[in-house]
């Protein structure tokens, strides 16, 4: 019987087989933060501030784990610290303003977690008040910080605080 040990040896080291990414557990604190991220950013984008509050309640438990968590746990405290002031929020352009420091800490979690960083992509937008990057899950720009009015305004930018 062939063995297929050479080939697809020969195959990955000619780079025809591209190893798969590693992905975080489903249910790593890492990734529940990724996901109420993305919730409260995208209800932010469209204008829904009930929807955006709901997205940052999610963040603020998603965040609130153990700092010996791993060596990502110091990240999760000021995401989780910001989160609960957005739920203070009187209006979505306060809340704008606090979604600019959930960014600011997100940033710095997923530039320290590569993994966490695979099919992310982040944006600045120079008209925002504040913290002006945010970190979105489609190539599209659609602004957290503008809402519907100028949605489109970003432009592609590095994944650091």
């Amino acid at each position: 019987m062939l063995s297929l040990r050479p080939f697809l040896l020969s195959a990955l080291t000619a780079g025809l087989l591209v190893p798969a990414p590693v992905a975080l557990a489903d249910d790593s604190p890492s990734q529940a933060i990724a996901a109420a991220y993305e919730t409260a950013r995208a209800a932010l984008a469209d204008d829904d501030f009930a929807h955006a509050k709901a997205g940052a309640a999610a963040l603020t438990k998603a965040a609130k784990v153990e700092p010996s968590e791993g060596h990502l746990g110091h990240h999760y405290e000021p995401i989780a610290k910001a989160a609960a002031t957005f739920a203070d929020a009187k209006d979505i352009e306060a809340a704008r303003l606090i979604f600019g420091e959930i960014s600011k800490a997100f940033i710095g979690l997923v530039a320290a977690d590569k993994h966490l960083g695979r099919g992310l992509h982040a944006f600045t937008c120079p008209m925002a008040k504040g913290y002006k990057k945010w970190v979105q899950t489609t190539e599209k720009v659609a602004n957290p910080y503008m809402g519907k009015t100028m949605g489109q305004c970003g432009s592609k930018t590095e994944m650091q605080p």
